[in-house]
Parts: C-alpha cells; structure tokens; sequence
C-alpha cells in the first residue's frame, strides 16, 4: 500500500471521527464493510509501498558494496512514517490521531517487511544472521498477524 493511500484512508477515519464529536446529525453513517475485500489487501495494507521501492534498491546497492546496513534499515523506519504523515498533511491537511497511529503502524509494518528482504540491515545482528531463513518465515507470520492487529487498533480509533 502507498503512503498515499494510507493517509488518505486514515484522514477520512479522522474526518468522520471528528463528525460524530459534533454531535448528532452532522455525521454520515460510516459504510458498511465491503464483504468481497480480500484477506490479501487486509494483510498488505500497512506496507507502505514508497518505502519499500527506496528500501529494496537500497538494499541492494549497499550489499553491493560489502555488508547490510543496519543504519540504512534505522533510517527508513524512522522514514517512513513520516511519508504517511507528509502525504496526509499535503492532501487534507488533518494530521490527526488516525493519521499518527497509521504513522506509526506503517512504521512497524516496515520493520517486519524488511526482515524478509535478502541482505537486510537485520542480519548485523549475529542471532538474525545465524538464522536467516527462519527469521524470515517469522516476519511472515508476524505480518499476517500484524495486519489484523492493525485493522483492528484502526477500527476501535475511529469508533
């Protein structure tokens, strides 16, 4: 998922929030939830998209060069919700709560993401270099995992 279309989902969540604290009547019912939405988009939508196509050539550039670099992989979680934010306060102007913990939750799900990524920053670990494949069928789990904690922490926010 982009930066784009996590801030903008998110702006809309803090909008209607804001709606219904203005009392009744002046909100819309929210949507009901689209029945045919894919476990798949439910489980991708926290990886910010921008991010990742920085991270992978980066990656590979710097693995070119010798070693993953972990200050590389520091530098794109502390990025990368700052695209989110970046691209809500550009589109809608609301940074608000909503905005902040989708921030936040593209963060963590950057940082899962890139374990599985070939020569990441991770392996300057000794424990994640030691076990590489494993580390990376565990980043699979933990994303599956992540993107319904995710859903559900956005959910209970915006209601």
């Amino acid at each position: 998922m982009s930066a784009y279309r996590i801030a903008v989902e998110s702006a809309s969540a803090e909008r209607r929030l804001q709606d219904r604290e203005r009392g009744p009547g002046a909100t819309e019912a929210p949507a009901p939830e689209d029945l045919t939405k894919s476990v798949f988009d439910r489980l991708t939508k926290w990886i910010p998209g921008d991010t990742l196509a920085i991270y992978a050539p980066g990656v590979t550039l710097i693995s070119s060069a010798g070693s993953p670099s972990l200050l590389f992989l520091l530098i794109m979680f502390i990025v990368t919700p700052l695209f989110v934010i970046g691209v809500a306060y550009s589109s809608s102007g609301i940074v608000g709560k909503q905005i902040l913990v989708a921030a936040g939750l593209s963060a963590v799900a950057f940082a899962i993401w890139s374990l599985s990524v070939p020569l990441n920053g991770w392996q300057e670990i000794a424990l994640i270099a030691a076990h590489k494949g494993a580390a990376a069928v565990a980043a699979a789990v933990a994303g599956i995992l992540f993107g319904y904690f995710a859903e559900g922490i956005t959910r209970r926010i915006s209601s």
